[in-house]
């Protein structure tokens, strides 16, 4: 399971494609499917991300990953 310090400074309203597949939660399909789905002002919104579901926006939000300046 992943660890706070592993996306800390991963902001989903702000990273790249690139930075975003780096995250074991994320392939490429979930990452573009982040970024077309963007911005994000809460939690229950990339939950409801076609690909992320609730399982893996808990793995980023849990593993410290931001949306916007509000820290999970």
């Amino acid at each position: 399971m992943a660890k706070r310090k592993d996306f800390k400074d991963i902001d989903l309203n702000e990273a790249t494609l690139e930075e975003l597949q780096k995250l074991p939660v994320l392939d490429h399909y979930r990452a573009r499917a982040l970024i077309n789905a963007r911005p994000f002002t809460a939690w229950q919104q990339v939950a409801h991300v076609e690909g992320i579901g609730r399982e893996a926006m808990e793995l980023l939000r849990d593993g410290g990953a931001k949306i916007g300046k509000r820290a999970a």
